[in-house]
């Protein structure tokens, strides 16, 4: 998002604080609306751009600032009763978003499975007290086309095992959710329901 010269409002304080009362409302809504539907709603902040953190696009964007916007973001979504989650489809900075304070982390866990174990202490202390992670494991790009039950299963038991070098084996799958690696807005009606269906698979596997 843009002012009307172009300037991202993240850099104009001002704009930076409406930006994140009016994020705060639509979570407020949101949660509203999801109640009628579900005893607990789970909202994620969808935040590709954690992984751009410290790059030369990304230089001044403060990662304290970052993560104040983040945490906010998320004391909101639990103090109105739903499930907080932060989504992103890169190699984040993971220790700062579990300092955040989410319920569950969303990763690519088909192309970034092994960053997790960059951070050994952080996520198994972030599981040990209770968080969860959504298992990225079906692809959602091109590569999608070239994935069966069997292969995705391989992929994901090599993640879990390399994962479970540094974190007990047990606590990593008792505390994983299986989903896509991320949306499938640019997939065809086909793929997305080959993208469910490998899931599908997958969950009776480990049901």
């Amino acid at each position: 998002m843009k002012d009307h010269t172009g300037k991202p409002v993240y850099f104009d304080e001002e704009f930076r604080e409406i930006s994140l009362m009016l994020l705060k409302a639509k979570t407020r809504w949101q949660i509203d609306q999801l109640k009628q539907y579900a005893d607990e709603a789970i909202i994620f902040i969808d935040e590709p751009i954690l992984s751009a953190l410290g790059s030369s696009s990304y230089l001044g964007v403060s990662e304290t600032e970052t993560a104040r916007l983040l945490k906010e973001l998320i004391d909101v979504i639990k103090n109105e009763g739903g499930i907080s989650g932060i989504h992103c489809c890169g190699n984040a900075d993971w220790p700062m978003a579990i300092k955040c304070g989410p319920d569950i982390i969303n990763f690519d866990a088909y192309d970034y499975a092994g960053t997790l174990a960059l951070y050994p202490e952080e996520f198994r202390g972030f599981l040990e007290k209770g968080g969860y992670l959504a298992w990225g494991i079906v692809p959602t790009s091109e590569a999608i086309a070239g994935e069966n039950p069997e292969s995705i299963r391989k992929r994901f038991e090599q993640g879990v095992e390399k994962l479970s070098l540094h974190i007990p084996k047990d606590l990593i799958l008792s505390n994983i959710m299986l989903t896509p690696s991320c949306g499938t807005g640019t997939r065809t009606v086909e793929e997305t329901i080959k993208v469910f269906q490998l899931l599908m698979r997958l969950k009776e596997e480990y049901a």
